[in-house]
């Protein structure tokens, strides 16, 4: 069954949601929504607020990457996707409650910068919340903790949060010289490696190695039941004197620890070289060699014929098309970037506009003709002093956040909290059921703009309400 959530209202953007169960997930169990889950200081968070909080982010989640992740990993809130032992759900709550610490240290000092919230904004929360309660079905509000208590709760954070950040990063320098700044423009086409003939004979290999592991495997099958039952006896023999073997390996290894440990340091050395040995050995093989000279001849002589041109586009294009194994396309970035590789960033630092590299560039296993367009693009230049500046905001944020978290004591009811399972799927639909698109407002001309942080990190954009 899918119930629609006909209007949206929090954090700016269009929240029609449809809401479908998820098989084979336990079912939470009865909610006191009024019941603490949170506490910053004495200051009390209902887990119904916190529900509400929750399941729209995860409908957020759902919408954008959810129908993706699940072709691949099925119900990805239940599941354990990074192999750390936590289900991506566990995650998510874990994030949730970061991002409500926040909250909670937003509004708790909100005096420090004379922040407090107008009559039109507390109307403006009032009243979304209201529309969203008098729009959608009983079913979605009750999964989502959707009262008007929890809804207006969340919207006032939020709204707080919003406008405390603009403050808390207010002093911040805007200033970014071209010099810090400065991004170049830089085509180039790449010589890959033609693997074809090392595959041709990989395959060959492979189906013989297949053959005779077959024939190794009856073999063992044939001797498999011959050596069980004398293992068995063995097994059964050692074991009673595997404690008295145990004493003695114990005290050899003791002995011979002081040795090891000598011997280590001076092994690492060998070790190394060694490993650097056999990786020359297994990456130089003959037709690797033979592939990487025969690339490099590419690009050489492309670079020869290039130099003859004045358009370094139209060469690099139609030699692309006639290879398959060479593509061409661009880079953009600064001095300080760590993409592309380093040594491409070096030799095309302090070269002119239009200026073609005088020699062919090898990185990892591929050869690279280069050509700065643009030594200094203006466009890419003005965007990287922007990116400078939020990342000096968002660091002048988070800054304070840490500060005030070591004066508080914030506790989270487990318990509580853990009542919140992931046994429904939200989907945020881009119309209403009117078949308009459902679009939102700002709260208040006051209203900032977002101040957006990576994952695990908190969130907070333009309050709105609903039309």
């Amino acid at each position: 069954m899918r119930t629609g959530l006909k209007k949206g209202l929090v954090l700016g953007i269009s929240a029609c949601m449809a809401l479908t169960s998820l098989a084979g997930c336990g079912k939470k169990e009865g909610l006191d929504s009024a019941a603490a889950v949170a506490t910053l200081d004495g200051e009390e968070v209902s887990v119904g607020a916190v529900n509400f909080m929750l399941r729209y982010e995860q409908a957020q989640f759902d919408s954008s990457y959810g129908s993706f992740l699940k072709s691949y990993y099925g119900d990805i809130w239940n599941s354990d996707l990074t192999g750390t032992g936590e289900t991506y759900g566990e995650t998510f709550k874990d994030q949730i409650m970061n991002t409500m610490e926040r909250l909670l240290l937003a509004e708790k000092h909100m005096a420090d910068y004379q922040v407090e919230l107008t009559d039109e904004e507390k109307a403006a929360i009032t009243q979304a919340a209201s529309d969203f309660i008098a729009s959608n079905d009983e079913e979605v509000l009750e999964k989502m903790s959707a009262t008007q208590e929890n809804v207006e709760r969340i919207l006032t954070l939020r709204t707080i949060q919003t406008k405390m950040e603009t403050e808390m990063c207010a002093d911040v320098d805007t200033e970014v010289s071209d010099e810090e700044a400065a991004q170049r423009t830089v085509s180039y086409v790449r010589f890959a490696l033609d693997r074809e003939e090392e595959t041709e004979e990989e395959t060959e290999a492979s189906t013989d190695s297949e053959a005779e592991s077959s024939e190794e495997e009856t073999a063992a099958a044939q001797t498999e039941e011959e050596t069980e039952a004398s293992l068995t006896e063995e097994a059964t023999a050692k074991t009673g004197s595997a404690d008295t073997e145990a004493e003695t390996e114990a005290s050899e290894e003791t002995e011979a620890a002081a040795g090891e440990t000598e011997a280590e340091t001076a092994a690492e050395a060998d070790t190394e070289a060694v490993s650097e040995e056999e990786t020359e050995t297994e990456t130089e093989d003959e037709a690797t060699i033979q592939a990487k000279a025969e690339a490099k001849a590419k690009a050489e002589a492309f670079l020869e014929q290039v130099k003859e041109q004045d358009d370094f586009a139209a060469a690099a294009e139609e030699i692309a098309d006639a290879d398959d194994n060479v593509s061409t396309s661009s880079f953009t970035f600064g001095d300080d970037d760590t993409y592309p590789d380093e040594t491409i960033i070096s030799v095309t630092k302090g070269l002119e506009d239009d200026t073609l590299v005088d020699e062919v560039v090898e990185v990892g296993d591929s050869y690279y003709v280069l050509h700065v367009d643009d030594a200094f693009d203006e466009e890419a230049t003005a965007d990287k002093k922007e990116e400078i500046v939020n990342t000096r905001k968002q660091e002048a944020i988070d800054a304070l956040y840490e500060e005030w978290m070591e004066g508080v004591e914030f506790t989270v009811d487990e318990e509580v909290y853990g009542k919140l399972v992931f046994d429904m799927e939200l989907m945020i639909e881009t119309e209403g059921s009117d078949g308009t698109e459902a679009e939102t407002e700002a709260a208040s001309e006051a209203g900032t703009e977002a101040v957006t942080e990576g994952a695990g990190e908190t969130e907070t954009e333009t309050i709105a309400e609903s039309e």
